[in-house]
This record gives C-alpha cells, sequence and structure tokens, in this order.
C-alpha cells in the first residue's frame, strides 16, 4: 500500500501488466491478506480496464 496508482498514470498506454501485492512487507512470510490492495486494483481496472488476477500466498 506504500506506492500510488497515480505514478501509473504516465505510463498507462504503455503498461501490459501491473503485480499488485497482497501484503504489506515484502520479502516475508505468513503476514496476512493486506484488504487495501482491492481497492489499488479496482482503481487501476476501472482506469485501464483489463483482467485482474490476484494471489496471496501464505503459510500456517
Amino acid at each position: 500500500s506504500s506506492s500510488s496508482n497515480k505514478s501509473l498514470v504516465p505510463f498507462i498506454n504503455d503498461i501490459d501488466f501491473v503485480q499488485f501485492m497482497g501484503i504489506e512487507k515484502i520479502g516475508y512470510q505468513g503476514q496476512p491478506f493486506d484488504k487495501r490492495v482491492i481497492d489499488k486494483i479496482i482503481d487501476y481496472n476501472h482506469k485501464k480496464g483489463i483482467l485482474v488476477f490476484l494471489n496471496k500466498n501464505y503459510y500456517m
């Protein structure tokens, strides 16, 4: 949730895909899903109109 979708705007027509991370701290296992990413995905999808995939792996 640290990066804004606004940073993608200058490149929106050149981007084929964007990877949204469903965790807050990249590189650490066992984190809960960060629900704030859903709003980012919805916002990007409205701008670009693409199919979105979400994958969140976790260990119990």
